[in-house]
């Protein structure tokens, strides 16, 4: 348990107005009529409540959606949910959802809102004291492996109520809710990366989006010849491992990898250094600023309408077409289409994924269990997307496979989820293991550096070598 606590702490650096009728001063108040009215009342009253009885009966019988448990068998019981950023737009939702939920369960779920800066410390904090001050919660993938003992295993609940829709999410979604050959969560929040384009330059200049990353960078030179703005909006910047992103996707494209089997460092290999190389001739099409700023200004870089391309997460679209936030000439002008391929290569698309579960310590699990169910069940997952109506609520975040290629989710949305659904199919995510936030600060280091102009091969090597001593020190070798 002390080599738990420290491993968690290490992570640190994430709601009868009875109306009396009286007789009038004609009538006869005789004794037997007020007990004749008296017992009509009351017979009455015993019908209304065995009509109740019956009702409540029905309902207890009758198939909720979602796949609740019908009856409410967890009636008046009260769920803390700890979870971040309660400005995001399908946290929104899922709030005020939350009433519909306890309308068919009688739960009622507190959301224990705190902000994403602190969310990790939260969880780091309340895990290592096991107090129980939260019945469910959610995740970033790259925290789990850390405080997994933290975590209920959820397969008995999806043995006994026949849950089967494990299969309706992409893999890579699916890979931080399962741990160590174990199921503790389903996938909620979820990002895969897409290129955003600018439609209007690309028509004015007769391009066409490019599905390989040399084409990229052809295309990109184009635009900067023609245009004022730049190519695409790099972020080759150190300080939260976001230069790692489209890197690891041409490692990945390109036949290479972080790991080998063993967790030996295998990035600084041949293809390892051919794809970083490409990941650093990309600089000939960023913006000024590309080597010091992270994933959020570049993704402001095209909403100014500074930048003309971004491989970036699909969250971005509403933030392009937000007349409040985006430049004139981009609002309704971005385009998304699939992550660019290495020639001859599939694409291979990055996912991030939140999931949800049950907190170990929780004294009330089969509640939480009944708010897990329905926060990932694939029919509030599409009713989520869909949901237009107002800003607060408007989100593109869909998990399961099944609503990435259901017409209505592309129609309301664009058509992004089908531009991600090729990558999703071969998607990745960053190593699931306790030690990455310490492997990435050394990576990420490494690649600004090469994108400065750093040899290559010299500099993969030395990366290589402390990531290497890393993971020796954590036992990996013994």
């Amino acid at each position: 348990m002390k080599k738990f606590s420290l491993l968690l702490i290490s992570l640190l650096l994430f709601g009868m107005l009875l109306v009396a009728c009286g007789g009038g001063d004609d009538e006869t108040p005789a004794e037997e009529d007020t007990t004749t009215e008296d017992s009509t009342v009351a017979e009455d009253s015993g019908d209304e409540e065995m009509a109740e009885e019956d009702s409540e009966e029905a309902m207890a019988e009758e198939e909720l959606p979602y796949g609740l448990t019908p009856g409410k068998p967890y009636d008046g019981t009260e769920i803390n949910f700890l979870i971040c950023c309660p400005t995001t737009a399908q946290f929104v939702a899922w709030s005020e959802r939350a009433e519909m939920f306890t309308e068919m369960t009688g739960i009622t779920v507190n959301f224990a809102n705190e902000p994403w800066g602190s969310f990790q410390e939260r969880i780091v904090t309340e895990s290592i004291a096991g107090t129980g001050a939260y019945d469910a919660v959610v995740w970033l993938d790259v925290w789990g492996p850390a405080f997994i003992q933290t975590l209920e295993p959820l397969e008995p609940y999806i043995e006994r109520d026949g849950i089967d829709y494990a299969d309706d999410y992409p893999p890579s979604f699916m890979q931080a809710a399962v741990l160590d050959g174990t199921q503790y969560g389903f996938p909620v929040r979820t990002h895969a990366f897409v290129l955003h384009y600018r439609e209007d330059v690309f028509e004015e200049l007769g391009l066409e989006p490019p599905t390989t990353w040399n084409e990229m960078i052809e295309v990109g030179r184009t635009i900067q010849e023609n245009t004022d703005l730049a190519g695409h909006a790099n972020y080759y910047g150190v300080g939260t491992a976001q230069n790692l992103f489209i890197w690891a996707l041409q490692l990945w494209g390109n036949g290479g990898d972080i790991f080998d089997e063993d967790f030996r460092p295998i990035f600084n290999n041949a293809a390892g250094v051919e794809a970083t190389e490409l990941y650093a001739s990309m600089a000939e099409i960023g913006p000024e600023a590309q080597f010091s700023i992270g994933e959020g200004d570049a993704r402001l870089s095209v909403t100014t309408g500074e930048s003309a391309m971004i491989i970036g997460w699909w969250w971005f679209a509403p933030t392009f077409n937000d007349p409040e936030a985006a430049a004139e000439e981009v609002v309704g002008n971005v385009g998304h289409a699939p992550v660019p391929a290495v020639e001859g290569s599939e694409p291979v698309s990055f996912a991030l994924s939140i999931p949800v579960g049950i907190s170990s310590f929780s004294q009330n699990k089969d509640a939480a269990w009944e708010w897990v169910k329905f926060l990932s069940h694939p029919q509030s997952d599409l009713e989520v997307v869909t949901d237009k109506s107002r800003p607060e609520v408007n989100t593109v975040v869909v998990s399961h496979s099944s609503n990435l290629v259901n017409p209505e989710v592309n129609e309301v949305n664009g058509g992004l989820h089908e531009s991600a659904a090729p990558g999703l199919a071969n998607s990745r995510i960053m190593p699931l293991i306790p030690e990455w936030a310490e492997v990435a600060s050394i990576l990420e280091v490494a690649i600004n550096d090469i994108a400065l102009g750093a040899d290559v091969q010299e500099t993969l090597d030395e990366a290589a070598s402390d990531v290497e001593g890393v993971m020796e020190r954590a036992g990996y070798y013994e």
